[in-house]
């Protein structure tokens, strides 16, 4: 209920919507033209095709139970469902990658891989570092990367090996994805910026889902090198960019929660 209550505050306290208020050249174009842009890219139906078959599976799976020792047994269905964002979010993340083409693209979170193939697709000479610590989850993400035609993408099992495969200012996106603790957001943040391009853009999911998760977001979104941040309720965007001056956006962003 509470995170609801926080959606509906977000609502309200939102001041720019399809670029009203935004003085910013760059930033308006961003807004009206990539994060408000509807137009169905030629992965999109492939994507949500599998998303389809994934959320009837009744496939069983056993993970960490609530990042302890212990394990649980779940279904695909349901982590379908924890894990990934809604279609529109999902596609968000697509239409950013395109907009600021990133020669490296790192993903810690990736579970089962509907984020993964979106920032992929649109452009298969990018190349993905897509970390999923859940051994069965990874299997499953290598699968579904197979089975969408998506070659592109190196997927790690420990975020310690997968960051110290990308070298020294090469990182041009960041995407934390639902299933990165806010512990682990942090203390990666502080070995990713090392390797940020002066052009990069990182991307928090879920930054109003809790206090630890909103003081995480915070913390990274004053950093010295942050130029413009923006607040989607469900998506948190930093911008590097060094042209830029600093700023920062609560943007009224929303698309269908549920399709």
């Amino acid at each position: 209920m509470c995170y609801i209550w926080k959606y509906i505050q977000y609502l309200f306290k939102s001041k720019h919507r399809r670029g009203f208020g935004i003085h910013s050249p760059y930033v308006y174009y961003l807004m009206t033209m990539v994060i408000e842009n509807k137009h169905p890219y030629y992965r999109f139906s492939q994507v949500e095709t599998l998303r389809k078959i994934l959320k009837k599976s009744s496939k069983k799976l056993l993970i960490s139970k609530d990042g302890g020792d212990g394990q649980e047994e779940v279904t695909l269905s349901s982590l379908v469902g924890e894990n990934t964002f809604s279609p529109s979010y999902d596609q968000l993340l697509f239409r950013l990658s395109k907009f600021f083409h990133p020669q490296n693209i790192v993903e810690f979170g990736s579970s089962i891989g509907i984020s993964t193939i979106y920032l992929a697709s649109p452009d298969s000479r990018t190349k993905v570092y897509a970390g999923e610590k859940e051994k069965a989850v990874s299997e499953l993400l290598k699968m579904n990367l197979k089975k969408t035609g998506v070659e592109n993408v190196q997927v790690y099992e420990d975020y310690n090996m997968q960051l110290e495969n990308v070298k020294e200012d090469q990182i041009g996106l960041v995407y934390f994805g639902r299933t990165c603790m806010p512990k682990d957001i942090e203390k990666l943040y502080d070995e990713v910026k090392k390797k940020l391009v002066t052009t990069s853009v990182v991307i928090i999911s879920d930054i109003h889902k809790d206090k630890e998760k909103e003081m995480v977001w915070n913390k990274i979104r004053e950093s010295a090198n942050v130029r413009v941040d923006l607040d989607l309720f469900f998506y948190g965007i930093l911008i590097y960019n060094n042209d830029l001056q600093r700023e920062s956006y609560n943007l009224y962003y929303t698309p269908p929660l549920f399709l």
